[in-house]
């Protein structure tokens, strides 16, 4: 039976095509992404200078809807570079088999979302004066609510189709060891993140664990075979994050209703390995026709 990493010989597979895709994408992201957000921001009623490409007197909605287009911009970039590049269909980013299950898709968002409250549970049982209760945003938060559930999850769809879909795939050319390609796609992925100002408020240990996390979903979606999982655990942090309990160093700028006032990166790196690990287990165990090698 063909595996995940297999999808990639159904097309072109030269070196020269992973270069030409490589840029097309990271051209959708930072170029067109770019014109997008003043697009958007615009639109808006924000104030753009094109001379300085600079936005100002941008809303918080403005700015969360503009944060987002970059991402989804790069849809648009893999689409061409799988389709047209490399030949081959785009769902093969996603799965092996013919027809994308949505079942394991929101598996791994319930489960993963529901590990990340367990985790803040003990947060707040260890330093309760940590985490607030947004109270007098409620109104704020049910109007960016809807925003959120849209936009989130292709922002992080986007990302799993470029990390763990096309970048795993084309590394899987050189190498079928699990733990080398999941460590390289975890490094992958901590470098467009590098600059976020989670990074800045957790130093070294916050940039370890972006590499856990990287490290984590290219893991399971080798072992499950498909990158549904990953699709779903990958909203369910960040719709967390952006919705349930919003740390004040984030790059994700929305009323949350609970805000997390200062990060441990100790505690945020020791939990999300824990979480990893006992998703894995459990998932596996519950069901264990997913993990397909």
């Amino acid at each position: 039976m063909e595996t995940f990493l297999d999808q990639a010989r159904k097309g072109k597979t030269s070196l020269i095509r992973y270069i030409i895709g490589i840029f097309i994408i990271y051209f959708f992201i930072y170029i067109v992404g770019a014109a997008v957000q003043f697009i958007v921001a615009m639109a808006f009623g924000s104030s753009v200078n094109l001379g300085t490409l600079n936005i100002s007197s941008i809303t918080p909605l403005a700015y969360f809807v503009v944060t987002m287009c970059p991402a989804i911009c790069g849809i648009i970039g893999v689409f061409i570079s799988v389709r047209y590049v490399h030949q081959r269909p785009f769902s093969t980013l996603i799965t092996p088999f013919k027809n994308i299950n949505v079942k394991p898709i929101l598996y791994g968002f319930g489960f993963f979302f529901l590990l990340l409250v367990l985790s803040d549970v003990l947060l707040y049982g260890l330093n309760p004066s940590n985490i607030q209760f947004n109270g007098s945003n409620i109104s704020q938060f049910l109007y960016f609510l809807p925003f959120i559930l849209v936009l989130i999850p292709l922002q992080t769809t986007s990302e799993e189709l470029t990390y763990r879909g096309y970048l795993m795939q084309g590394t899987g050319l050189l190498t079928r060891n699990f733990l080398v390609l999941a460590l390289i796609n975890g490094i992958l992925f901590l470098l467009p993140h590098i600059v976020n100002p989670e990074i800045s408020a957790g130093g070294i240990l916050a940039m370890v664990y972006y590499v856990v996390v990287g490290f984590s979903l290219a893991f399971i979606t080798l072992k499950s075979g498909t990158l549904e999982l990953a699709i779903g655990m990958h909203a369910a942090n960040n719709i967390y994050e952006s919705a349930i309990i919003h740390p004040q160093a984030s790059i994700l700028q929305t009323p949350s209703l609970f805000t997390q006032a200062a990060i441990d990166p100790a505690y945020e790196l020791i939990s999300i390995a824990v979480i990893m690990i006992i998703f894995y287990l459990v998932t596996f165990q519950v069901k264990p026709e997913w993990k397909r090698c």
